[in-house]
């Protein structure tokens, strides 16, 4: 699968779901045994190297799901096999473009990387 840049707009003070599809080698989905740990970390542009860690080293478990998924997922007909749930008490956000970089790490496939740039929007009364 070719890498990508995820992109997406929400408002400050919603949630924000992750969904993606994290697969190995030849195309073929990880499932949750793949899976050793997971991290996410965010970047507030392009420019700043010192990200704020979201989600460090945690289990793969309700994280990574071994069949993949299109319930909310409009990407395309294959799904998701990852999803995460960012609260805004996890991550307050400023009305501007984050880059949020998550990491699945394998025992057997190394490390798999995926990228999500969101753009928060003003609200007034956030």
């Amino acid at each position: 699968m070719a890498r990508r840049i995820w992109t997406g707009e929400h408002f400050q003070g919603d949630d924000v779901t992750f969904f993606d599809r994290f697969v190995r080698t030849g195309g073929v989905a990880v499932v949750a045994a793949d899976v050793t740990s997971w991290s996410m970390r965010v970047f507030e542009s392009n420019d700043d190297r010192t990200g704020k860690w979201i989600v460090r080293d945690a289990a793969p478990a309700g994280y990574v799901f071994d069949a993949l998924s299109t319930v909310d997922w409009q990407r395309d007909t294959t799904g998701w096999n990852f999803k995460y749930r960012l609260q805004p008490s996890t991550f307050r956000a400023e009305a501007r473009t984050y880059r949020f970089e998550i990491r699945l790490t394998t025992a057997s496939y190394g490390v798999l990387s995926s990228v999500h740039s969101i753009k928060f929007l003003a609200m007034g009364s956030v």
